[in-house]
């Protein structure tokens, strides 16, 4: 029988000690010990995470990687928030000139008050998972608005037809997506704001292919002699790729790789090497194509975006960078890697702003971004037509980063927080991560068609974006279309 991570009265006693211990980590600020202070949180941040992790593995031994906290414990806060930030301490290296321009001479001052919230912000997300609240929420979501539960499919069986018909409408999609000029990093201010009304509708269909991804490629792992089931995983993880590389974006070029890992696991309960060397050799390929491509096209007025001119741009932009180094650092992908992924910098320069300069009448409203999450969700810009824009990472770039707004600078989930009200909200926040990851765990231990939802939703909450609003979105609008789609996506069969 599988646990459903209940947790008991005496397991809350470590937490006790923790928060104690990071009470005591507070003094040091008092008696300006600021590097040791820094060392200290993080050794105490490296400790918290590892004992939770390691407790979770030990009670929940089959899948405990797959855990949605236990993802955003790695993916989120160790690899974003701990491991990677002695990037800001190399010498000479861009990233300390750019502590130092954007924190001042002291630096240690806000990262310390940087590693205060996002400890804080571990903290109360486990506090968050190893409540009720996430189960309480979970039977909730299948009884509201309707009775769900009648619709979810008992096995993983999938109709190849309907998966043939959603992938190639996502295709024709994303086609026409790249060619309105609204396609991941080559769209435009001008062609995004020209086209917002069908925008969101053309972007949602388009992850419609990393759904049929995530369907082929669990069948395909629990038959990998069955050549209908290979052919479409190989085929629609190529095009992925493909559509990745065409996007600009890192992310995209990796992201199908790692749903392939998560489904491979999930199947044999065990890592895929080959998979894990894929995921490396891409991420190197990304970084050598799309680092120079972001550059050049930025510096193009007369860029067009379509598929053959972006792909010889990247082309260009390759051998380019190769002789001319236009992309500064680039010959060492790993420390570039481990800079794209440290965000200590930006949590910190985020509290330090709110507390110097505080936000303008002009600047955005965080905290109305939360409460007009409901209205964000339900009225569609076609008859909301002065319906905000997400680009707060703009306005982030500009006021507090100092840069262009070509760039959109992640303000971190610390920041979006800290801007909505300070040390409460990142408690209240990560609280309700936590509550949302146990949520999702259900669908997970429930099997069968509810694995598909748990698929589609991990990564909101295992690699949690600045925009906390948008996550909520997400799941509001499209839990339900989640659930509609692994209904027809999955065949029916007896119980």
């Amino acid at each position: 029988m599988r646990s459903t991570g209940y947790i008991h009265k005496d397991k809350w006693s470590p937490i006790i000690y923790f928060i104690l211990l990071f009470c005591f980590l507070l003094i040091l600020d008092l008696i300006n010990l600021e590097l040791t202070s820094f060392i200290a949180k993080n050794i105490f941040l490296l400790l918290f995470l590892y004992y939770n992790i390691n407790n979770y593995r030990k009670s929940n031994p089959h899948h405990w990687l797959l855990n949605p906290a236990v993802l955003a414990s790695i993916l989120t806060f160790l690899l974003g928030y701990c491991i990677t930030n002695f990037v800001y301490f190399i010498p000479g290296s861009e990233n300390e000139k750019l502590m130092y321009r954007l924190l001042g001479l002291e630096p240690l001052i806000d990262f310390n008050k940087g590693m205060n919230a996002i400890i804080i912000a571990a903290i109360s997300m486990w506090i968050g998972y190893n409540t009720k609240f996430g189960i309480k929420l979970y039977h909730f979501i299948l009884r509201f608005p309707i009775n769900f539960k009648k619709y979810f499919r008992s096995s993983f069986i999938p109709d190849m037809q309907i998966v043939y018909l959603i992938f190639g409408l996502a295709i024709g999609t994303r086609l026409y997506a790249i060619q309105l000029g609204i396609y991941g990093f080559s769209q435009s201010t001008e062609k995004l704001t020209a086209s917002i009304g069908i925008a969101y509708i053309l972007m949602s269909f388009t992850e419609l292919t990393s759904l049929c991804l995530l369907v082929v490629s669990f069948a395909y792992f629990k038959n990998p002699k069955n050549f209908n089931y290979k052919f479409t995983f190989f085929l629609i993880l190529t095009v992925e790729i493909g559509f990745g590389i065409l996007s600009g974006m890192k992310s995209a070029v990796i992201m199908p790789l790692i749903f392939s890992f998560v489904t491979y696991y999930l199947v044999n309960n065990k890592i895929h090497k080959g998979l894990i060397v894929a995921v490396a050799i891409f991420i190197i390929i990304a970084y050598v194509i799309i680092e120079p491509f972001r550059m050049l096209k930025s510096k193009d007025a007369n860029f067009q975006s379509t598929p053959s001119n972006i792909a010889n741009t990247m082309v260009d932009a390759y051998f380019l960078n190769k002789s001319m180094k236009i992309v500064p650092g680039s010959e060492n992908i790993f420390e570039n890697i481990a800079n794209r992924n440290a965000y200590l910098l930006g949590a910190s320069k985020s509290i330090q702003y709110a507390e110097v300069h505080g936000l303008g009448a002009n600047d955005p409203d965080f905290l109305a971004k939360i409460y007009t999450i409901p209205v964000q969700t339900f009225i569609p810009r076609l008859i909301w037509s002065n319906k905000p824009i997400e680009d707060a990472g703009r306005w982030y770039s500009v006021n507090v980063w100092g840069s262009t707004p070509i760039n959109s600078v992640a303000y971190t989930p610390i920041g979006f927080f800290y801007f909505a009200g300070g040390f409460v909200f990142i408690v209240l926040g990560f609280l309700l991560i936590g509550i949302l990851q146990k949520t999702l765990w259900q669908f997970f231990l429930a099997g069968g068609g509810q694995i598909l939802i748990f698929l589609a939703l991990l990564s909101t909450v295992v690699i949690i974006d600045s925009a906390f609003n948008g996550m909520i979105v997400y799941w509001l609008r499209f839990l339900p279309v989640f659930i509609f789609l692994q209904a027809i996506i999955l065949k029916k069969t007896r119980d």
